[in-house]
């Protein structure tokens, strides 16, 4: 459902769905990934970096979420 609202940028609906299914499963990969692009979406690279950092910690080892939550934070940082 977030994944759907972020693409029509429903951004505060998004937020909530993300945050629904994170308490549901903190760990889950590809809700902490699509959470750190919509906060780069939304102009918050902050709280982006953030989920990259859950996202280490959640991934035993590297994993496709991780990177690709990374690059799209040096895309947003490269401008």
């Amino acid at each position: 459902m977030g994944y759907s609202l972020r693409h029509i940028e429903q951004y505060d609906e998004a937020l909530v769905a993300y945050e629904k299914a994170l308490k549901i499963k903190p760990k889950h990969k590809g809700a902490l990934e699509y959470l750190g692009e919509l906060y780069l979406q939304i102009g918050d690279l902050e709280q982006a970096r953030v989920q990259l950092k859950i996202l280490d910690k959640a991934c035993f080892f590297p994993c496709k979420e991780y990177r690709d939550l990374k690059e799209e934070i040096e895309k947003y940082e490269a401008g």
